[in-house]
């Protein structure tokens, strides 16, 4: 898939906000392992919860995909959890922002 469809996926969904396409599109920005992306969308969707794909990349080879794990759990008041994956991968910044 080609940025350029990834990019009218997106745009699609800020038209139509339904929760699966958004599910869809994350989990596309996954395979691309754009977590800068990933991060602004769910945090442009106030409602997101998806513990699923926190769970999916909290073993990710990718530091930055971790961190987004610990945000997405720091969104859900998922405090403990998130706050111990910061704190095993050194990221102590983080876990104090979420204590």
């Amino acid at each position: 898939m080609s940025l350029h469809y990834v990019l009218t996926i997106h745009m699609l969904l800020t038209l139509c906000a339904r929760l699966d396409t958004f599910l869809l599109l994350n989990h596309t920005w996954f395979l691309f392992k754009s977590f800068l992306r990933l991060r602004e969308l769910i945090d442009y969707h106030d409602n997101f919860y998806e513990t699923g794909l926190a769970q999916k990349i909290e073993k990710h080879e990718l530091l930055e995909m971790r961190r987004v794990a610990a945000y997405i759990y720091k969104k859900a008041g998922r405090w403990k959890q998130s706050i111990a994956l910061s704190k095993k991968d050194k990221v102590y910044k983080d876990a104090m922002e979420t204590a």
